[in-house]
């Protein structure tokens, strides 16, 4: 009908609906899988609820091409609406690329379309893979990648300069990874894309920026990124249609071939006809250049927040302030009927902000402030009510707010010396961390430890035998404190390892009989025992199951004062707890036999926890 009439309501009206696919391994709404030449020509529909169809790449099989898939087809795509595909996960299925339009190894003509909501992996609303192509004067707005980069547009190794892209506008795509806008991966020279004269604003991120390899492009307006011929100046935009305002310095900005030019008015001579502006020197955007005309009015109403959640946090009695970013994502103007929260005794807002209007492309900061009572957390919600082109909208975002003393470092941990082969024990200071609120519990935390070390966050206790492949390498070990609230401080423990010397092995001789929690523990197989005697003893060292059954009897022998360990390995046992006894009698230095009296002697036992 579109032929006959050139109405773009018929266009609305003429729906392609791929949802009711039976086989959803080829649901893609309209295919060209037969290498199509460009007598095969798709006009004057409104193309939604595709799915995608199962594409194999080697080991890969994505789902590729929501709305429209072409295999190696150089088929004509004009005049249309393509909204509202995606391409589907499944079982077996890696989520593919080109939301609206995906060409594998083709060499298509898409032009004059509108491209909007679709949804993909990459690509959210075309990609070229591989594919020669041209994309120009399309109106491309409102896709979004799940996973990876080209939220508007990707143009993977496009051979012999065959991918195209001029003239089109790509504003208010997302994607999840970079290249809101424009994603371009090129092997060499001759797989660069042409992309002159294109609009790419108001896309969104992860990270990186609008367009990833900008180097490629020319005479494009890119928003927060001007270089060579490339501008980043405001395009001034007429809302719904997107076309160019008559203060947009986008008006005479393209490429100054004549091959670009806009259509010169007959009645106008050197003058573009409409819907181009200004002198036939081609306008950036979907309305300059050859093949301009009139595209239909969109009513895409998309008002985004920045955030899910606001949090702040201070002590009782003082106030916190955070902000959150208002933004207008559709092709409408929006305006703010009312910002609100429940408690305007906790929580004050920055302004009255009924009747605020967001153009364009426009943001806005909501602050809120928080005023802190008794400690605790206090929890409200901001809601946001709004309207566009005669529909009505409302936001709500949760608000917390902790009224909490966060908890500082008062005094820093010095560098501790240990020994190769010998016990390392330290324990933190109860004044290194300090919380003013009253009865906060503490919870304590250790990074980095060095092998053989072991912290224990109740009795905040290092222990372990450091080895001698660290000795002469301070080891910066994390320490960090968190308050019930999740506030939290943090300092370090500098551990510098030296090798012990005869002179060391004298002052570092134990004081007293210790027996220290095994390490690793749980463990499989083994774990070490570790037990200190300061003078010679007779020592026995019994492993016993949860019945009292001796297990194993790791020592029974005389031994030197010093530092001891041995290793008890648990291999044909079952899991559960057992436990370890250490038994120690000095002996008669003079005599060399066990003292009858049995003064001085020790005894200490420990748990320990087998896990296969």
């Amino acid at each position: 009908r579109y032929v006959s009439t050139k109405d773009w309501e018929t266009v609305v009206n003429t729906i392609i609906d791929g949802s009711t696919a039976i086989d959803k391994n080829n649901a893609s709404t309209v295919q060209f899988m037969n290498a199509e030449d460009s007598t095969a020509v798709l006009e004057g529909f409104t193309i939604t609820g595709g799915t995608g169809t199962r594409w194999v790449f080697g080991s890969n099989t994505p789902q590729e091409g929501g709305g429209i898939i072409l295999g190696y087809s150089s088929a004509i795509i004009r005049n249309n609406i393509i909204r509202n595909n995606m391409t589907r996960t499944a079982a077996g299925v890696i989520t593919g690329g080109g939301g609206g339009i995906s060409s594998m190894y083709g060499n298509p003509t898409i032009f004059n379309n509108v491209i909007i909501s679709n949804t993909s992996g990459y690509a959210g609303g075309i990609v070229l893979n591989w594919s020669r192509g041209l994309i120009r004067n399309n109106i491309i707005c409102g896709n979004t990648t799940k996973g990876q980069s080209g939220g508007g547009l990707m143009i993977w190794q496009a051979p012999q300069r065959g991918g195209i892209v001029e003239n089109n506008t790509l504003v208010n795509n997302t994607s999840a990874a970079n290249g809101g806008g424009i994603m371009i991966s090129v092997t060499d020279a001759s797989t660069i894309p042409v992309v002159r004269n294109n609009i790419i604003w108001g896309n969104r991120q992860a990270s990186g920026s609008q367009v990833v390899s900008p180097e490629y492009l020319n005479y494009n307006n890119i928003e927060d990124h001007s270089s060579g011929t490339n501008v980043s100046s405001s395009p001034h935009l007429e809302e719904g249609s997107f076309m160019l305002s008559g203060t947009s310095p986008c008006i005479d900005a393209g490429d100054t071939a004549a091959t670009c030019n806009d259509i010169e008015d007959p009645g106008r001579p050197g003058m573009a006809s409409p819907p181009s502006k200004g002198s036939v020197r081609n306008d950036v955007g979907a309305y300059g250049g050859g093949w301009a005309k009139p595209l239909p009015s969109l009513q895409l109403v998309d008002l985004e927040v920045s955030g899910t959640t606001l949090s702040m946090s201070c002590a009782s009695g003082l106030e916190a302030t955070t902000a959150l970013q208002l933004r207008n994502r559709g092709s409408r103007k929006v305006t703010i009927d009312s910002v609100t929260v429940s408690d305007r005794s906790v929580f004050s807002l920055n302004k009255d902000w009924a009747g605020q209007v967001l153009d364009l492309f426009g943001s806005d900061s909501i602050r809120i402030t928080f005023t802190a009572g008794a400690r605790g957390r206090t929890f409200d919600t901001l809601r946001v009510s709004y309207h566009a082109a005669g529909t009505t909208g409302s936001l709500k975002v949760p608000v917390v707010g902790i009224a909490n003393s966060t908890p500082y470092l008062h005094s820093a941990i010095p560098p501790q010396t240990a020994y190769a082969g010998r016990m390392f024990t330290f324990h933190i200071p109860d004044s290194t961390f300090v919380d003013s609120d009253a009865g906060d519990t503490l919870t304590y935390q250790a990074t980095g430890l060095p092998h053989g070390m072991t912290f224990d966050p109740q009795a905040l206790t290092f222990q372990g035998i450091p080895g001698s492949d660290i000795v002469g390498i301070p080891m910066s070990i994390g320490i960090v404190v968190t308050d019930e609230f999740q506030a939290s401080a943090s300092t370090q423990l500098v551990l510098i390892t030296r090798e012990a010397t005869a002179v060391d092995d004298d002052q570092l001789l134990p004081t007293k009989v210790e027996l220290f929690q095994n390490y690793p523990n749980p463990f499989n197989p083994a774990t070490t025992i570790q037990y200190t005697v300061p003078r010679r003893s007779h020592v026995t060292l019994t492993v016993f199951n949860a019945l009292g059954q001796e297990i194993s009897r790791l020592v029974n022998s005389e031994a030197e004062a010093g530092y001891h360990d041995i290793t008890f390995n648990a291999a044909g046992l079952a899991s559960g707890v057992y436990f370890y006894r250490l038994q120690v009698r000095p002996l008669d230095s003079a005599e060399g036999r066990d003292s009858r009296s049995g003064a001085g002697s020790f005894v200490d036992t420990k748990k320990l926890l087998l896990v296969r």
